[in-house]
């Protein structure tokens, strides 16, 4: 049977809608008592969309991780691990107040992520999903669709059922309005694929990893299989300068705008593949490489105290495959 095929899952989201003890999708999903967030840390979140949330940045002091930190970054495959990204958002938002749809099942799911590619970053020593991305692109991806399709079945929540259904308002969330679409065109002008990054979100006491580097790193370099991409996401106004260190700068001629879903204002910010900043060039290229000539991971340095293995799938954006490798 097709992975994409609906099976019951190894879960109960009825247990978890009523109160009861959370149970990890097959085994590997961690109780959400025991995050960050649900112990009261405090997160400041960098908005990457008009949706979008966070990275996260403790306004508290960091904790020292107890033993240098590896990760594995890869696109999301199962409904398991969607199911633990949408509760990280959900958890996230939540602490932070942006939450503007609420549903028993705790999800954050919108109609966007029928298109996206969703991306986690795994703590390697206890395999916890540590953060999460998405490479919202402008075509369907029926595979994805159907394991959102597959969660929302299992979690039986109309509410939850209504805030994914499809068609979303807008062909990317961050092209809200006409200003920003021809101020868009203006920059694009060499008319590139447009991809939007979005829900960008890493737990506080990973932030000084550079995991977040990882994660915009890998959901470049898929975005680019297709060929040079400008990728547009929202940004607080704070945290302009932290984004231009992965290429990033604030769409010409325009000002704050108010991103609904969040209930924030908000910069729009763009990025062209092919200008990115010099270590970003050379460590997206590498593994854009790595990916060409057909290999299934790479690895690179984070920090000198931390490393990342990124493993691929092997699929260009707008063709994402099942994990038996068929497409439908």
């Amino acid at each position: 049977m097709s992975a994409c095929e609906h099976t019951p899952l190894p879960w109960s989201p009825a247990a978890l809608i009523s109160g009861a003890a959370h149970t990890s999708p097959t085994g590997e999903l961690r109780a959400l008592s025991s995050s960050e967030a649900a112990h009261g840390s405090q997160v400041i979140p960098v908005v990457t969309a008009n949706d979008i949330a966070a990275h996260a940045i403790s306004i508290a002091p960091t904790p020292e991780l107890p033993i240098a930190p590896c990760y594995e970054l890869r696109p999301l495959e199962t409904e398991a691990e969607l199911y633990e990204s949408y509760r990280l958002r959900y958890e996230v938002y939540g602490a932070l107040g942006y939450l503007q749809c609420f549903n028993r099942s705790q999800l954050e799911v919108d109609a966007y992520d029928r298109t996206s590619i969703p991306f986690g970053a795994f703590d390697m020593h206890n395999g916890e999903l540590i953060g999460t991305l998405r490479l919202i692109t402008t075509e369907p991806q029926l595979d994805y669709d159907r394991l959102i399709e597959n969660v929302i079945i299992e979690c039986q929540d109309d509410e939850l059922r209504e805030q994914a259904a499809p068609p979303p308002k807008h062909v990317l969330p961050a092209i809200g309005s006409e200003e920003i679409e021809r101020e868009l065109a203006a920059f694009n002008r060499d008319h590139y694929i447009v991809h939007e990054l979005s829900r960008f979100i890493v737990r506080p006491r990973h932030r000084y990893t550079h995991v977040s580097r990882a994660l915009v790193q890998i959901a470049m370099a898929h975005a680019m299989l297709a060929g040079p991409a400008v990728f547009i996401a929202g940004c607080l106004p704070r945290h302009v300068r932290l984004y231009a260190n992965y290429g990033f700068v604030k769409l010409p001629h325009t000002d704050l705008s108010r991103f609904e879903s969040v209930g924030q204002m908000a910069n729009t910010i763009v990025c062209r593949s092919d200008v990115l900043p010099g270590a970003m060039q050379t460590q997206v290229d590498a593994m854009l490489r790595a990916m060409t000539s057909g290999a299934l991971e790479h690895t690179h340095e984070l920090s000198r105290d931390s490393h990342a293995r990124f493993r691929f799938r092997g699929s260009a954006p707008g063709t994402a495959r099942c994990m038996d490798g068929t497409r439908s």
